[in-house]
């Protein structure tokens, strides 16, 4: 038996994914060879690369247009090594679009296929599971919800855990608990996350500066700390801070920020998902273009844009999203986070809840026990 598994992993993310899932597979299967497509990361790992996923730096209709020529040719290569190596097991990580098809390549050559977080059917609609059923042997999902969907249209998938718990492993145990986060002091801090793209902060970071006027005129002595993404230049906020004393650029690691704020102002993303399981009372603010809202909303298939809202299956922080995401809105909402000690206990017992239910850590090791349970039944290993 050939006791080869090929990885592909789309971009940087997929590979610190896929480090954390190979890292335990090793100590599962040593004497099992691991290659594929990937970065830097993979490479440090010991995956003996065929090619580098930077050639698949492909986001958004435009720009796939653009490289289809080169992502043809890419397939034609993986087609060409899963043709001439055989392997017991290709492995996706994300990147569900390319991942999608090459899976299809794998499974009409008898390649068995396993995608590690897989494409949100749950937030598009379900027109990809017809193909996820075809084409892909086994799922492994980092929702819990997201697991149930999959398996309720025919799906195999797993809830494996989040690499977000991993992420935040050294940091959980820090978390307050509900009452010890009730009452706060008369000069609350308040973060600020507008988002790490250009877009971003042209639709989100404006609405949420005039909240802060709107509360630091309420409550002088708040503080109001906004914390920039590295792929965020000082500059391009400099104008929105403009005359605004009140807010400081924050330098630290974002998550002591999130563990030290009395509330957040949140731009939707997994930075909501951070918060919440760190204790931080927030709400999700979300902005764009008419073009892409108007577009956004009719495709969309899922009563919630948070994640913890998903997961929970209910609302468990609001939302303000587009028409809604006003300065009044955002301000009255984070007083009322401030002074509704209700309201507050509430939220925090909720975010209690779902920590319960996304648990501590060690995704990638359940992930890595997945995959050989997967090749056993296969009789593949």
């Amino acid at each position: 038996m050939n006791k080869l598994i090929v990885i592909s992993t789309g971009e940087t993310s997929g590979d610190l994914h896929a480090v954390n899932l190979l890292r335990e597979l090793k100590l599962l299967l040593p004497r099992w060879e691991v290659a594929g497509v990937g970065g830097e990361e993979l490479a440090r790992a010991g995956v003996n690369l065929w090619a580098r996923n930077d050639q698949l730096g492909v986001v958004g209709l435009a720009e796939v247009g653009a490289a289809r020529n080169r992502l043809w040719e890419l397939y034609r290569f993986w087609g060409r090594q899963l043709y001439a190596r055989r392997p017991a097991l290709l492995l996706c990580v994300d990147y569900g679009g390319f991942h999608l098809l090459l899976m299809r390549i794998a499974h009409r050559m008898g390649v068995p296929t396993v995608h590690y977080i897989p494409s949100k059917l749950w937030t598009w609609g379900t027109f990809r599971a017809t193909f996820y059923r075809r084409w892909v042997d086994r799922v492994l999902s980092v929702f819990p919800f997201e697991a149930e969907f999959l398996c309720r249209r025919g799906i195999k998938a797993r809830y494996v855990g989040n690499p977000i718990t991993d992420h935040l492993a050294d940091w959980l145990p820090k978390v307050a608990s509900p009452q010890q986060k009730l009452h706060i002091s008369s000069s609350p801090l308040i973060c600020l996350f507008p988002g790490s793209r250009a877009a971003e902060i042209k639709y989100i970071l404006p609405v949420m500066v005039q909240a802060v006027d709107i509360i630091h005129s309420k409550i002088p002595a708040a503080r109001f700390a906004l914390a920039l993404a590295p792929s965020i230049p000082a500059e391009m906020v400099a104008p929105h801070l403009a005359g605004r004393k009140a807010i400081e650029i924050y330098t630290g690691d974002y998550r002591e920020l999130l563990l030290q704020a009395d509330a957040g102002l949140i731009k939707s993303g997994t930075s909501c998902l951070e918060a919440a399981l760190l204790g931080l009372p927030h709400m999700l603010i979300y902005k764009t273009s008419v073009f892409t809202w108007e577009i956004g909303v009719r495709l969309a298939k899922v009563p919630w844009l948070g994640l913890p809202n998903l997961i929970m299956n209910r609302e468990i922080m609001p939302e303000f999203l587009q028409y809604r995401a006003t300065a009044q809105n955002i301000a009255a909402t984070t007083m009322d986070l401030l002074s509704s000690e209700s309201r507050r206990l509430r939220m925090l017992e909720d975010f209690a809840e779902l920590r319960s239910r996304m648990g501590r850590g060690g995704t990638g090791k359940l992930a890595a026990q997945a995959v050989v349970e997967f090749l056993q039944e296969r009789g593949l290993a």
